[in-house]
C-alpha cells in the first residue's frame, strides 16, 4: 500500500519540527501549493505564519506566499503588499547570513510597490490594468519579472540581431535596438560571470539605471516602427501615441511591458532617485526587465508570417 497523502496538522504539529529550515518549508510548499482552491492555500499559510510566529521562528516564507497569493488573486494589491512588508521584516530580523535587500521579499517590492501605488494614482488609461479583467497580466508579467533574477544569466535566452530584422521594417531602428539589446546582455553578462565585482561596489545602482535605459531604447524602437514615426519623441510619448492608434493595447503584455518599463525608466531620475528610502532598482530589477522585455521579443515573433 502506498503511504497516505502527508498533511498540514502532520507538519504543524510534529514533535521535533522546526518548521522554519529550508527541509520543512520545501514540505510545507509540497503540501499547501498542492490544493486546486486558492482561499484553502491562503488559510494555510495564514495557519504557518501564526504558528511560526508562536515559536519565535521566522514566518518570513509564509508571509512571502501569501503576498504572491494575494496579488494575483484579489481586486487590489493592499494586502499582497502587506504580506511582504512582513516577509522583509522576517528578513532584516532574521536573515544574518546573507543581506536582506538580496533576499525575495526586497526583491519583489522593489518591483511591485511604488509602481502600483503610482499607478493606481495616475488615473489615467495605463491604470486600467489594476482593473480585474486586466490585472492578471500586468502581475503575472512583474511576477515573472523577479522570477527570471533567479537563474544565472548566461541559462536565460539572448537574442541576436535576427528577430529584430524579422519584426522591426525600418533598418536604423533594427539597428538600433539590436545595439541596445546586445550592450545590455553584455554588461548582465558581465555582472553575472564575476569579472565587475570591485567596480559594482560603487556603481550597482548606476549600471542597473543604464541597463534598464538600453532596454527603453528597444522598446522605443519597437514603438516608433510601428507608429513609423521618424524624429523627436519619448518613450512616454511614443506609449500614448501608439495606445491612442489601437496599437497598443490594455491587457496586453506588450502594454503591461511598456507601462512597467516607463516607470523604471522615469525612476532613474535623480530627483526621485533621492528621495527613496528603500527598495531601490538594482541588477535585479534590470535582469528582470530583460527578461519581461524578451518575453515580448517572442511574442511579437510569434506573429510574424512565416516566408513561404
Amino acid at each position: 500500500m502506498s503511504d497516505p497523502p502527508l498533511r498540514l496538522d502532520a507538519i504543524l504539529n510534529g514533535a521535533t519540527c522546526k518548521l522554519g529550515d529550508g527541509p520543512t518549508l520545501r514540505l510545507l510548499d509540497q503540501v499547501i501549493q498542492s490544493s486546486t482552491d486558492v482561499q484553502q492555500r491562503i488559510a494555510d499559510w495564514n495557519r504557518v505564519a501564526a504558528e511560526l510566529e508562536s515559536r519565535a521562528e521566522p514566518s518570513g516564507h509564509a508571509h512571502f506566499r501569501l503576498g504572491v497569493l494575494h496579488l494575483l488573486n484579489d481586486t487590489d494589491e493592499t494586502a499582497g503588499i502587506s504580506h511582504l512588508e512582513q516577509a522583509y521584516a522576517q528578513d532584516r530580523q532574521f536573515s544574518a547570513r546573507q543581506e536582506p535587500q538580496r533576499l525575495a521579499a526586497y526583491r519583489l517590492l522593489s518591483l511591485l510597490k511604488d509602481f502600483l501605488a503610482e499607478l493606481r494614482n495616475r488615473k489615467t488609461w495605463r491604470a486600467a490594468q489594476l482593473e480585474p479583467k486586466n490585472r492578471g497580466i500586468l502581475l503575472g508579467t512583474l511576477l515573472s519579472v523577479y522570477d527570471s533574477t533567479v537563474p544565472h544569466i548566461l541559462d536565460m535566452p539572448a537574442w541576436s540581431l535576427n528577430p529584430f530584422l524579422r519584426i522591426l521594417k525600418n533598418v536604423k531602428l533594427r539597428a538600433f535596438a539590436a545595439e541596445n539589446y546586445r550592450c545590455a546582455q553584455d554588461l548582465l553578462e558581465w555582472v553575472e560571470t564575476g569579472a565587475a565585482r570591485a567596480f559594482l561596489i560603487n556603481n550597482e545602482y548606476a549600471l542597473a539605471r543604464s541597463i534598464i535605459g538600453l532596454h527603453g531604447g528597444v522598446l522605443e524602437a519597437i514603438l516608433a516602427d510601428r507608429l513609423q514615426l521618424v524624429g523627436q519623441g519619448t518613450l512616454g510619448g511614443l506609449i500614448t501615441q501608439a495606445h491612442r492608434q489601437g496599437r497598443l493595447v490594455v491587457g496586453t503584455r506588450l502594454c503591461a511591458l511598456a507601462t512597467i518599463l516607463l516607470y523604471f525608466r522615469n525612476h532613474c531620475h535623480p530627483m526621485k532617485e533621492i528621495a527613496r528610502t528603500e527598495y531601490f532598482i538594482d541588477l535585479n530589477v534590470a535582469k528582470g526587465l530583460k527578461s519581461a522585455t524578451d518575453v515580448v521579443i517572442a511574442e511579437l515573433l510569434a506573429k510574424v508570417p512565416q516566408a513561404p
